[in-house]
Protein backbone atom coordinates (compact mmCIF):
# COMPACT_ATOMS: atom_id res chain seq x y z
CA UNK A 1 0.00 0.00 0.00
CA UNK A 2 1.54 3.57 -1.28
CA UNK A 3 1.14 5.88 1.67
CA UNK A 4 1.48 9.58 -0.14
CA UNK A 5 1.40 12.42 2.78
CA UNK A 6 0.31 15.52 1.81
CA UNK A 7 -0.86 15.04 -2.05
CA UNK A 8 -1.78 18.12 -3.26
CA UNK A 9 -5.71 19.49 -2.87
CA UNK A 10 -6.15 19.70 -6.24
CA UNK A 11 -4.93 15.89 -7.38
CA UNK A 12 -7.37 15.15 -4.73
CA UNK A 13 -10.43 17.09 -5.99
CA UNK A 14 -9.86 16.18 -9.72
CA UNK A 15 -10.00 12.37 -8.53
CA UNK A 16 -13.22 12.83 -6.61
CA UNK A 17 -14.83 14.13 -9.55
CA UNK A 18 -13.48 11.72 -12.02
CA UNK A 19 -15.01 8.98 -9.83
CA UNK A 20 -18.30 10.86 -9.47
CA UNK A 21 -18.37 11.00 -13.21
CA UNK A 22 -16.95 8.12 -14.44
CA UNK A 23 -18.26 5.26 -11.55
CA UNK A 24 -20.98 6.81 -9.23
CA UNK A 25 -23.14 8.66 -11.89
CA UNK A 26 -25.89 7.20 -12.97
CA UNK A 27 -25.64 3.90 -10.58
CA UNK A 28 -25.91 5.95 -7.19
CA UNK A 29 -27.74 9.35 -6.33
CA UNK A 30 -26.16 9.53 -2.87
CA UNK A 31 -22.00 9.05 -3.83
CA UNK A 32 -22.72 11.33 -6.48
CA UNK A 33 -24.45 14.42 -4.59
CA UNK A 34 -21.75 13.57 -1.83
CA UNK A 35 -18.78 13.65 -4.60
CA UNK A 36 -19.61 17.15 -6.27
CA UNK A 37 -19.55 18.53 -2.65
CA UNK A 38 -16.40 17.16 -1.77
CA UNK A 39 -14.52 17.91 -4.24
CA UNK A 40 -15.55 21.60 -3.33
CA UNK A 41 -14.58 21.19 -0.11
CA UNK A 42 -10.90 21.97 1.25
CA UNK A 43 -11.12 20.45 4.52
CA UNK A 44 -12.21 16.88 2.95
CA UNK A 45 -9.63 16.93 0.45
CA UNK A 46 -7.13 17.66 2.79
CA UNK A 47 -8.49 14.47 4.84
CA UNK A 48 -8.30 12.88 1.39
CA UNK A 49 -4.76 13.74 1.37
CA UNK A 50 -3.73 11.94 3.91
CA UNK A 51 -5.40 9.01 2.77
CA UNK A 52 -3.47 5.53 1.11
CA UNK A 53 -3.26 7.32 -3.07
CA UNK A 54 -2.85 4.11 -4.40
CA UNK A 55 -6.12 3.16 -3.17
CA UNK A 56 -9.14 4.15 -4.82
CA UNK A 57 -9.40 7.50 -1.90
CA UNK A 58 -12.74 8.31 -3.02
CA UNK A 59 -14.42 4.76 -1.93
CA UNK A 60 -11.90 4.50 1.27
CA UNK A 61 -13.63 7.62 2.04
CA UNK A 62 -16.98 6.43 1.57
CA UNK A 63 -16.27 3.00 2.62
CA UNK A 64 -15.26 3.94 5.92
CA UNK A 65 -17.82 6.52 7.13
CA UNK A 66 -20.62 3.60 6.06
CA UNK A 67 -18.68 1.16 8.14
CA UNK A 68 -19.57 3.44 10.98
CA UNK A 69 -23.05 4.29 10.42
CA UNK A 70 -23.32 -0.09 9.76
CA UNK A 71 -21.22 -0.48 13.47
CA UNK A 72 -23.81 1.74 14.81
CA UNK A 73 -22.61 4.76 15.08
CA UNK A 74 -25.48 7.69 16.03
CA UNK A 75 -25.50 11.09 13.92
CA UNK A 76 -28.60 12.61 11.64
CA UNK A 77 -26.46 11.08 8.45
CA UNK A 78 -28.27 7.38 9.02
CA UNK A 79 -31.42 9.15 7.84
CA UNK A 80 -29.62 9.66 3.80
CA UNK A 81 -28.48 5.83 4.40
CA UNK A 82 -31.12 3.23 2.82
CA UNK A 83 -28.76 1.07 4.97
CA UNK A 84 -29.40 2.40 8.24
CA UNK A 85 -33.55 3.59 7.58
CA UNK A 86 -36.23 2.24 5.77
CA UNK A 87 -36.86 5.62 4.77
CA UNK A 88 -34.16 7.14 4.07
CA UNK A 89 -34.26 11.23 3.04
CA UNK A 90 -34.61 11.88 -0.65
CA UNK A 91 -34.75 15.52 -0.70
CA UNK A 92 -32.85 17.33 1.59
CA UNK A 93 -29.09 17.46 1.11
CA UNK A 94 -26.49 15.22 2.63
CA UNK A 95 -23.57 16.82 2.48
CA UNK A 96 -23.43 19.35 5.56
CA UNK A 97 -24.48 15.92 7.58
CA UNK A 98 -21.98 14.05 5.90
CA UNK A 99 -19.28 17.02 6.61
CA UNK A 100 -19.88 16.83 10.26
CA UNK A 101 -19.90 12.84 10.61
CA UNK A 102 -16.49 12.78 8.84
CA UNK A 103 -15.41 15.72 11.24
CA UNK A 104 -16.56 14.31 14.41
CA UNK A 105 -14.63 10.61 13.20
CA UNK A 106 -12.05 12.22 11.38
CA UNK A 107 -8.89 10.06 12.94
CA UNK A 108 -11.01 6.76 13.08
CA UNK A 109 -11.92 7.25 9.36
CA UNK A 110 -7.84 8.00 8.70
CA UNK A 111 -6.94 5.05 10.82
CA UNK A 112 -9.73 2.43 9.02
CA UNK A 113 -8.44 3.97 5.31
CA UNK A 114 -4.43 3.39 6.36
CA UNK A 115 -5.23 -0.22 7.62
CA UNK A 116 -8.13 -1.32 4.63
CA UNK A 117 -7.94 -1.56 1.24
CA UNK A 118 -11.19 -0.99 -1.29
CA UNK A 119 -11.81 -4.77 -1.53
CA UNK A 120 -15.30 -4.56 -3.27
CA UNK A 121 -16.52 -8.02 -3.61
CA UNK A 122 -19.43 -7.86 -6.34
CA UNK A 123 -20.97 -11.13 -7.04
CA UNK A 124 -22.99 -10.17 -10.07
CA UNK A 125 -19.14 -9.66 -11.73
CA UNK A 126 -19.48 -13.28 -11.84
CA UNK A 127 -22.01 -12.74 -14.84
CA UNK A 128 -19.26 -11.34 -17.11
CA UNK A 129 -16.43 -14.32 -15.95
CA UNK A 130 -19.02 -17.35 -16.99
CA UNK A 131 -18.63 -16.68 -20.41
CA UNK A 132 -14.86 -16.43 -20.16
CA UNK A 133 -15.03 -19.50 -18.23
CA UNK A 134 -16.20 -21.47 -20.71
CA UNK A 135 -14.38 -20.29 -23.73
CA UNK A 136 -11.27 -21.71 -21.53
CA UNK A 137 -13.41 -25.02 -20.58
CA UNK A 138 -14.13 -25.66 -24.01
CA UNK A 139 -10.91 -25.14 -25.40
CA UNK A 140 -8.62 -27.01 -22.79
CA UNK A 141 -11.18 -29.69 -22.04
CA UNK A 142 -10.20 -29.89 -18.43
CA UNK A 143 -11.38 -28.65 -14.81
CA UNK A 144 -10.85 -25.14 -14.05
CA UNK A 145 -8.27 -23.99 -11.26
CA UNK A 146 -9.09 -21.02 -10.76
CA UNK A 147 -7.00 -18.73 -8.58
CA UNK A 148 -8.22 -15.21 -8.01
CA UNK A 149 -5.83 -12.42 -7.27
CA UNK A 150 -7.25 -9.61 -5.29
CA UNK A 151 -10.10 -11.53 -4.24
CA UNK A 152 -11.08 -9.79 -1.13
CA UNK A 153 -13.61 -12.89 0.80
CA UNK A 154 -13.84 -15.13 -2.27
CA UNK A 155 -17.22 -15.11 -3.31
CA UNK A 156 -16.84 -14.76 -7.27
CA UNK A 157 -15.12 -18.14 -6.53
CA UNK A 158 -18.43 -19.74 -6.35
CA UNK A 159 -19.79 -18.33 -9.43
CA UNK A 160 -21.30 -22.31 -10.38
CA UNK A 161 -23.10 -21.42 -7.21
CA UNK A 162 -25.47 -18.38 -8.42
CA UNK A 163 -28.67 -18.72 -10.96
CA UNK A 164 -27.54 -16.03 -14.36
CA UNK A 165 -30.16 -14.48 -16.78
CA UNK A 166 -28.88 -12.37 -19.20
CA UNK A 167 -31.66 -10.36 -20.88
CA UNK A 168 -30.98 -9.79 -24.93
CA UNK A 169 -33.69 -7.87 -26.21
CA UNK A 170 -36.62 -9.23 -25.96
CA UNK A 171 -35.50 -12.62 -24.89
CA UNK A 172 -33.76 -14.30 -22.10
CA UNK A 173 -31.56 -17.11 -21.19
CA UNK A 174 -30.86 -18.76 -17.64
CA UNK A 175 -28.34 -21.05 -16.72
CA UNK A 176 -26.68 -21.76 -13.12
CA UNK A 177 -28.40 -23.46 -9.75
CA UNK A 178 -32.08 -22.56 -10.45
CA UNK A 179 -32.34 -23.14 -6.70
CA UNK A 180 -29.84 -20.48 -5.33
CA UNK A 181 -30.82 -17.34 -3.27
CA UNK A 182 -28.26 -15.33 -5.50
CA UNK A 183 -30.09 -14.36 -8.42
CA UNK A 184 -28.35 -12.41 -11.19
CA UNK A 185 -29.18 -10.60 -14.32
CA UNK A 186 -27.08 -9.43 -16.75
CA UNK A 187 -27.95 -7.07 -19.68
CA UNK A 188 -26.42 -8.36 -23.05
CA UNK A 189 -25.41 -5.41 -25.31
CA UNK A 190 -25.19 -5.06 -28.95
CA UNK A 191 -26.12 -7.44 -31.84
CA UNK A 192 -24.06 -10.32 -30.28
CA UNK A 193 -24.96 -12.80 -27.19
CA UNK A 194 -21.59 -14.74 -25.50
CA UNK A 195 -22.26 -18.68 -25.18
CA UNK A 196 -22.81 -19.91 -21.78
CA UNK A 197 -22.10 -23.16 -19.87
CA UNK A 198 -24.26 -25.74 -19.07
CA UNK A 199 -23.72 -27.54 -17.28
CA UNK A 200 -21.08 -25.70 -15.66
CA UNK A 201 -17.35 -26.24 -15.86
CA UNK A 202 -16.07 -28.43 -13.47
CA UNK A 203 -13.63 -26.97 -11.08
CA UNK A 204 -10.28 -28.88 -9.28
CA UNK A 205 -9.54 -25.53 -7.16
CA UNK A 206 -10.82 -22.53 -5.92
CA UNK A 207 -7.97 -19.92 -4.51
CA UNK A 208 -8.29 -16.34 -3.41
CA UNK A 209 -4.71 -14.31 -2.72
CA UNK A 210 -5.12 -11.33 -0.89
CA UNK A 211 -3.08 -8.90 0.69
CA UNK A 212 -5.77 -8.97 3.60
CA UNK A 213 -8.56 -11.77 2.90
CA UNK A 214 -11.67 -11.02 4.00
CA UNK A 215 -13.02 -13.65 6.48
CA UNK A 216 -16.50 -13.47 6.51
CA UNK A 217 -16.80 -14.70 9.77
CA UNK A 218 -15.41 -12.24 11.42
CA UNK A 219 -17.83 -9.14 11.90
CA UNK A 220 -15.38 -6.62 11.06
CA UNK A 221 -14.29 -7.59 8.26
CA UNK A 222 -17.68 -8.75 7.23
CA UNK A 223 -18.98 -5.46 8.05
CA UNK A 224 -16.49 -3.47 5.80
CA UNK A 225 -16.80 -5.16 2.58
CA UNK A 226 -20.58 -4.64 3.30
CA UNK A 227 -19.82 -1.00 4.02
CA UNK A 228 -17.95 -0.38 0.37
CA UNK A 229 -21.52 -1.59 -1.10
CA UNK A 230 -23.47 1.65 -1.95
CA UNK A 231 -26.04 2.06 0.67
CA UNK A 232 -28.30 3.71 -2.05
CA UNK A 233 -28.41 0.27 -3.34
CA UNK A 234 -30.48 -2.37 -1.93
CA UNK A 235 -30.40 -4.56 -4.64
CA UNK A 236 -26.78 -5.45 -4.20
CA UNK A 237 -26.70 -5.51 -0.36
CA UNK A 238 -29.10 -8.38 -0.81
CA UNK A 239 -27.23 -9.82 -3.16
CA UNK A 240 -24.13 -9.53 -0.81
CA UNK A 241 -26.14 -11.23 2.44
CA UNK A 242 -27.27 -14.09 -0.06
CA UNK A 243 -23.96 -15.04 -1.42
CA UNK A 244 -22.06 -15.06 1.95
CA UNK A 245 -24.74 -16.96 3.33
CA UNK A 246 -24.18 -19.54 0.74
CA UNK A 247 -20.16 -18.92 1.19
CA UNK A 248 -20.37 -19.96 5.01
CA UNK A 249 -21.56 -23.55 3.41
CA UNK A 250 -19.06 -23.53 0.95
CA UNK A 251 -15.63 -21.95 2.16
CA UNK A 252 -12.90 -21.78 0.13
CA UNK A 253 -9.14 -21.08 0.20
CA UNK A 254 -7.86 -17.89 1.00
CA UNK A 255 -4.16 -17.20 1.12
CA UNK A 256 -2.52 -14.08 1.82
CA UNK A 257 -0.22 -12.70 -0.11
CA UNK A 258 0.93 -10.57 -2.54
CA UNK A 259 -0.76 -10.32 -5.96
CA UNK A 260 2.85 -11.24 -7.81
CA UNK A 261 4.87 -12.86 -5.09
CA UNK A 262 2.54 -15.73 -4.50
CA UNK A 263 1.72 -16.69 -7.75
CA UNK A 264 4.60 -19.20 -8.33
CA UNK A 265 3.62 -21.22 -5.29
CA UNK A 266 -0.12 -20.84 -6.23
CA UNK A 267 0.29 -22.02 -10.17
CA UNK A 268 3.33 -24.99 -8.78
CA UNK A 269 0.31 -26.37 -6.51
CA UNK A 270 -2.14 -26.93 -9.50
CA UNK A 271 -2.06 -30.72 -10.51
CA UNK A 272 -1.65 -31.77 -13.60
CA UNK A 273 -4.51 -32.33 -15.32
CA UNK A 274 -6.08 -29.27 -14.94
CA UNK A 275 -6.08 -25.85 -16.31
CA UNK A 276 -4.34 -23.07 -14.32
CA UNK A 277 -6.79 -19.67 -14.75
CA UNK A 278 -5.80 -16.36 -13.20
CA UNK A 279 -8.55 -14.42 -12.55
CA UNK A 280 -8.75 -10.55 -11.38
CA UNK A 281 -11.02 -7.58 -11.36
CA UNK A 282 -9.93 -3.99 -10.28
CA UNK A 283 -6.48 -4.82 -9.75
CA UNK A 284 -4.20 -3.31 -11.66
CA UNK A 285 -4.90 0.48 -10.68
CA UNK A 286 -4.16 -0.81 -7.27
CA UNK A 287 -0.81 -1.42 -8.51
CA UNK A 288 2.32 0.65 -9.33
CA UNK A 289 3.20 0.96 -12.78
CA UNK A 290 6.20 -0.99 -12.80
CA UNK A 291 4.37 -3.64 -10.85
CA UNK A 292 1.48 -4.27 -13.28
CA UNK A 293 4.73 -4.56 -15.62
CA UNK A 294 5.99 -7.23 -13.10
CA UNK A 295 2.61 -9.01 -12.62
CA UNK A 296 2.39 -9.45 -16.61
CA UNK A 297 5.82 -10.79 -16.60
CA UNK A 298 5.85 -13.33 -13.97
CA UNK A 299 3.08 -14.90 -15.47
CA UNK A 300 4.87 -15.01 -18.75
CA UNK A 301 7.68 -16.83 -16.62
CA UNK A 302 5.76 -19.35 -14.96
CA UNK A 303 4.29 -20.34 -18.04
CA UNK A 304 7.43 -21.84 -19.44
CA UNK A 305 5.82 -25.45 -18.94
CA UNK A 306 2.02 -25.19 -19.05
CA UNK A 307 -0.16 -22.64 -19.89
CA UNK A 308 -1.74 -20.21 -17.98
CA UNK A 309 -5.14 -18.79 -19.09
CA UNK A 310 -5.46 -15.11 -17.49
CA UNK A 311 -9.30 -13.51 -17.03
CA UNK A 312 -8.86 -9.91 -17.03
CA UNK A 313 -11.55 -7.59 -15.69
CA UNK A 314 -10.25 -4.36 -15.74
CA UNK A 315 -10.46 0.20 -16.36
CA UNK A 316 -6.94 1.30 -16.46
CA UNK A 317 -5.89 1.57 -19.80
CA UNK A 318 -9.60 1.95 -21.47
CA UNK A 319 -12.77 4.26 -21.36
CA UNK A 320 -14.60 1.02 -20.54
CA UNK A 321 -14.26 -1.81 -18.06
CA UNK A 322 -12.69 -4.18 -20.54
CA UNK A 323 -12.78 -8.33 -19.93
CA UNK A 324 -9.96 -9.72 -21.84
CA UNK A 325 -8.86 -13.38 -21.86
CA UNK A 326 -5.10 -13.86 -21.74
CA UNK A 327 -3.53 -17.13 -23.02
CA UNK A 328 0.16 -16.97 -21.76
CA UNK A 329 2.29 -19.56 -22.93
CA UNK A 330 6.53 -20.28 -23.24
CA UNK A 331 7.31 -17.16 -21.78
CA UNK A 332 4.89 -14.74 -24.16
CA UNK A 333 1.04 -13.98 -24.14
CA UNK A 334 -1.80 -13.14 -26.45
CA UNK A 335 -4.94 -11.27 -25.63
CA UNK A 336 -8.25 -12.07 -26.75
CA UNK A 337 -10.53 -9.17 -26.06
CA UNK A 338 -14.03 -10.33 -25.27
CA UNK A 339 -16.12 -7.63 -23.84
CA UNK A 340 -17.02 -3.98 -22.71
CA UNK A 341 -18.29 -4.60 -19.40
CA UNK A 342 -20.46 -2.84 -16.24
CA UNK A 343 -17.88 -2.05 -13.46
CA UNK A 344 -19.86 -4.20 -11.66
CA UNK A 345 -21.18 -6.58 -13.97
CA UNK A 346 -24.69 -5.12 -14.76
CA UNK A 347 -24.19 -5.56 -18.43
CA UNK A 348 -21.79 -6.97 -21.17
CA UNK A 349 -21.04 -5.91 -24.54
CA UNK A 350 -19.76 -9.04 -26.68
CA UNK A 351 -17.40 -9.30 -29.29
CA UNK A 352 -15.77 -12.51 -28.70
CA UNK A 353 -16.53 -15.64 -30.19
CA UNK A 354 -19.96 -16.59 -30.24
CA UNK A 355 -19.62 -20.53 -31.38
Amino acid sequence: MTYIAGAPLSDQADRMVAWTDKVARGNTLLYTRLGEATSRDAELLTLLSKLPQQQPVPLLLFGAVHQLLLNGAEHPLREFYATCTDTPDPISDPFPAFKEFVMDHYDTIIETARTRQVQTNEVARSSLFLPAYRIIARRTNRPLWIIEVGSSAGLTLLFDQWHYTYHHGHSSIEVGNHESPVRLECIVRGPQRPLFPDPMPEIAARIGVDLDPIDINNPDDESWIRGLVWPDRTDRHQRLSAAIAVARSNPVTLVAGDAIDSLEAQVAAASEDSVVVINHSHLLNQLQPERREDFVAEMDRLSEDRPIWRVSNEWLTHSNTRLDLIRHFAHKHQVEGLADVHHHGEWISWRGPTR
